[in-house]
């Protein structure tokens, strides 16, 4: 459940989660900022639970229409099914959820008392919050108040986890849990106002078996290296946080994974030596999948010592907007500061690139890339140093600098073998009217044209595509100067037939009659209901498809392979909370009895496949918000 709590609520709340987490469940670590953390592997303490089992935490986040999203988290708690509470956060700690959309953050590793744990909940201080929302293609700052008109203050929002989906915890074996704080169903965003108007009112999911397509990230310092296992471990220390103890984690290395120590790139067994060479101590940043089967954070790419952002090296990541010689211009960057202890949003910065910036391309060759491999339209993680000058933006002179997959989203003009062109609306997640693509042809008369955006898809399977349809392609755009083609496709997904969301949204206070039917078949719209509002949208690839345009009444519908994440929340005059099921029926049966005439269906929000032709939602996780 969801409650909005003063400020001595939420923090006798947390007091009471430590008491709980220290005297009876065994801890859940220790520390504080001024504490350096570990830093060598210390002797193995005496178990403190002998019968205790490790969860693995980690933090993610839906997609929301935020350029940046940072408040303090003060708690993270696990609720066992008699009543136990268990503190899982031995810090609060700042994060920016803005930059969890496309992976998950490991946040610690506490040590648990075995049993089921039945709810979960985070709390968060809204009060020093930075909210930044997207308005005419730059970041301007929201005033966020909740569904009252007031500071939200602390919040916490709790989740249960019901039946199957409920976190087992078995004494000496791992377990998982990810949190996800849903952006776009905990905010209401209204950009017609100055300034933006952000409505929070924060929905949290619980999946403790979410095994999804988003990378993993795990930092900290080394502890050590088995060389004979090909594993390492590191102390974690979550959202660039300096010190503390968040536990232990352990990761696994494959003839795959890919290393860069202090700026020099090495392959699987070398790399692991010499991450073993450069001792414990030495800070990690680790990019990687879980491993369903074995249970473990399998490592994709291993970056550490002065490759790790903000040790070394300042850093900045973001996208190119522009480049004139080689100056370029990088929009919505995170900058990292040497030392610092959380990324700074900064709208717009510029790059200086020179003969001895070392270029690499992410999970591409060991071998450094000339600086004009890098074109507008490339995302870019850039170490070097920063400068702000008093009459102009901030800079940063690369030292090395990462090419990040990037993705073109738009509509298919057309499509043969080996090539495509198509009408180009996004650029990882940007619009394409922020970009100057001046300089990226071999000459002016063939730089890249944003309605005529020229793909190279090599061996990549086009024949399916048609115009029309809503693509994305993830790779990189073509070296500066050399269009066309503008961009080497590595992925293709026609998201006609791909993962789509869906989104409605009812007149405040909301509608009585949202649905024609509700049963374990599937929830029908009321495409006639005169509470609907003009959001009813499907967004696929950044591109928007009215849900209402096949005029049929759209049909959402349970998964039928795999298990869908369906949910329900309360809010307004309700006990503001969410319910988690995992099973379509149940759902359908909670909502029916809900929906007592008394309470409005507020909005809608899914992911799922659409179909254009039968309005159909093949639905793969679903969330109905209420109130009254």
């Amino acid at each position: 459940m969801i409650y909005w709590t003063s400020k001595t609520r939420a923090l006798q709340r947390l007091l009471a989660g430590l008491i709980l987490a220290t005297t009876a469940a065994c801890g859940g670590g220790g520390g504080s900022d001024a504490d350096p953390g570990i830093a060598v592997p210390p002797p193995d303490p005496a178990p403190e639970c002998a019968d205790c089992g490790t969860v693995y935490l980690g933090l993610t986040d839906a997609e929301g229409d935020f350029r940046q999203y940072e408040l303090d988290v003060l708690s993270l708690t696990l609720t066992r099914a008699d009543g136990l509470v268990v503190e899982a956060l031995p810090l609060a700690t700042r994060v920016d959820f803005a930059q969890y959309v496309d992976l998950t953050e490991f946040v610690t590793a506490a040590t648990v008392p075995p049993g089921v744990y039945v709810s979960s909940a985070i709390t968060l201080d809204y009060d020093s919050a930075t909210v930044l929302v997207e308005q005419d293609g730059d970041a301007v700052a929201a005033d966020v108040r909740n569904a009252d008109g007031l500071p939200p203050g602390v919040v916490t929002a709790d989740v249960e986890m019901i039946g199957a989906r409920a976190l087992r915890v078995a004494p000496g074996l791992p377990s998982w849990i990810t949190l996800d704080f849903d952006l776009e169903a905990t905010n209401s965003v209204d950009t017609t106002q100055s300034p933006p108007l952000v409505v929070a009112e924060p929905v949290l999911i619980a999946d403790p078996d979410l095994f999804d397509e988003k990378d993993r990230r795990a930092r900290g310092p080394l502890l050590d290296v088995d060389l004979a296992g090909g594993t390492y471990t590191i102390a974690l220390r979550p959202f660039r946080r300096l010190g503390g103890d968040f536990g232990r984690l352990r990761i696994v290395t494959d003839a795959d994974t890919r290393f860069e120590i202090d700026g020099q790139p090495y392959a699987s067994d070398e790399g692991l030596r010499a991450l073993d060479a450069a001792g414990p101590g030495t800070p990690t940043l680790t990019l990687g999948v879980m491993d369903r089967n074995g249970r473990a954070f399998r490592a994709v790419e291993v970056f550490a010592g002065a490759s790790v952002p903000g040790t070394q090296y300042d850093a900045a990541r973001g996208i190119v907007l522009s480049r004139e010689d080689n100056q370029l211009t990088l929009h919505g960057a995170v900058v990292e500061r040497i030392g610092g202890g959380f990324g700074i949003y900064r709208d717009r910065i510029t790059v200086t690139l020179t003969p001895e910036t070392l270029v690499y391309k992410h999970r591409g060759s060991d071998l450094a890339l000339d600086i004009d491999a890098i074109s507008p339209g490339q995302r870019l993680r850039v170490l070097g140093q920063l400068a702000e000058p008093a009459d102009g933006p901030l800079t940063i002179e690369a030292k090395i600098v990462r090419m990040l997959l990037s993705t073109a989203a738009g509509t298919i003009n057309q499509s043969q073998p080996e090539y495509l062109t198509m009408d180009l609306q996004r650029m990882s997640g940007r619009n394409v009217s922020l970009f100057d693509f001046a300089g990226t042809g071999i000459s002016p008369d063939f730089d890249a044209d944003p309605m005529d955006y020229e793909v190279d898809t090599g061996t990549l399977d086009t024949a399916a595509v048609i115009p029309g349809a809503p693509v994305v392609v993830e790779g990189f755009p073509r070296p500066f100067g050399t269009a066309p083609e503008d961009f080497d496709a590595r992925t293709l997904a026609d998201f006609s037939q791909a993962r789509a969301r869906l989104g409605f949204g009812w007149i405040p206070p909301g509608s009585r009659n949202p649905f024609l039917r509700i049963d374990e078949a599937g929830l029908v719209i009321n495409d006639e209901d005169p509470a609907l509002g003009e959001r009813h949208h499907v967004l696929r690839a950044g591109i928007v498809t009215d849900a209402l345009a096949a005029g049929i009444p759209p049909t959402l519908l349970p998964r039928s392979e795999g298990v869908g994440i369906y949910a329900i929340a309360r809010a307004g005059e309700l006990p503001r909370g969410v319910a988690v099921y995992y099973d379509f029926a149940a759902f359908a049966e909670a909502l029916a009895g809900a929906l007592d005439g008394s309470v409005q269906v507020r909005s809608l929000h899914g992911s799922g496949r659409w179909d254009d032709n039968t309005a159909e939602f093949v639905t793969i996780r679903l969330m109905v918000v209420i109130g009254r």
